[in-house]
């Protein structure tokens, strides 16, 4: 495994897909999901 570099960067980046995956939602903590719908027909704030 030393010896082939393609085996190194794909396992690089399945663990730094793994890491982000595991610290996204500490970055974002919000719902994806919720939704305002009292304030959906308002225009820009300015």
């Amino acid at each position: 495994m030393r010896t082939n570099t393609a085996i190194r960067l794909g396992s690089g980046a399945v663990g730094l897909l793994a890491i982000v995956a595991l610290v996204g939602p500490l970055v974002s903590p919000y719902d994806p999901t919720a939704q305002a719908l009292e304030t959906r027909l308002q225009g820009p704030a300015l």
